[in-house]
């Protein structure tokens, strides 16, 4: 099969692509090119991509390669059975290709990480990820900057963490823990009522220098917020903590 699609979603984007799909005793997909432009830069499946499904629902794919401009996503051989799943999933995106959709001038990469691990009964996902040498074009006088989310998602719970360094006054230090029931095969995903959440939220902004960073068009704000968040409880008696101080704030 050789397709095209022309179309327009945020930015104008056309792709190619040339699929062989067999149907016998099992469902194979064959991508065997994939070309086009997004937002004016090239798109490009640098190697075939295959799928395969068998009749004991047993999927298989081979490693991906996709280019888009600067930016790469690629992955390991994807395997899934009712027994087990292993499979992972990279990217690396230079901050520069977020002006295509009209975002501020900058500079730094971002670089993600996903496993995927376990069984579907029980999966494991976690999500390593960071944007590191952040920099503004309109903010000269901005140190290079970095910020880390991980993410952790299993059958009992989801975990996140996220930190940042000279992002602002201070670093912003945030964890959550959520008790949750979560599986594939059956799927379920759904809160654990009686069981505890935790999370925390620390953070010490200039105003000023934030709605710089995101170009608050003909409006300012100004001072010092310093914010430190406590959650606690579970979904059915939550507690929730909150402290926030402003010091010399202005909005014009």
């Amino acid at each position: 099969l050789k397709n095209q699609l022309i179309g327009h979603h945020v930015k104008d984007f056309s792709i190619n692509n040339q699929t062989h799909i067999e149907l016998n005793e099992k469902v194979a997909i064959n991508i065997q090119s994939l070309t086009g432009k997004v937002a004016g830069n090239h798109l490009k499946l640098n190697k075939p991509l295959s799928v395969s499904l068998n009749p004991n629902h047993k999927i298989l794919t081979t490693p991906l390669n996709l280019s888009w401009s600067d930016a790469l996503l690629q992955s390991s051989e994807f395997r899934y059975s009712s027994m087990a799943m292993q499979g992972q999933l990279e990217i690396n995106f230079p901050m520069s290709l977020l002006q295509q959709f009209d975002a501020p001038e900058m500079t730094g990469g971002f670089y993600g990480k996903l496993d995927f691990t376990g069984s579907p009964e029980k999966p494991v996902m976690m999500l390593n990820s960071h944007v590191k040498q952040l920099q503004f074009a309109h903010l000269k006088n901005m140190p290079k900057s970095r910020i880390e989310l991980n993410v952790q998602l299993n059958h009992q719970q989801l975990t996140a963490d996220i930190t940042t360094d000279k992002l602002t006054v201070k670093p912003i230090i945030g964890h959550v823990l959520l008790p949750l029931s979560f599986s594939l095969q059956p799927f379920n995903f759904e809160w654990v009522e009686n069981k505890l959440m935790s999370g925390k939220l620390f953070a010490k902004v200039d105003l000023h220098k934030m709605t710089q960073m995101i170009t608050l068009d003909e409006q300012e704000l100004a001072g010092l917020l310093a914010l430190n968040t406590q959650l606690s409880g579970t979904k059915k008696h939550p507690q929730l903590t909150v402290s926030i101080d402003l010091d010399h704030g202005k909005y014009e």
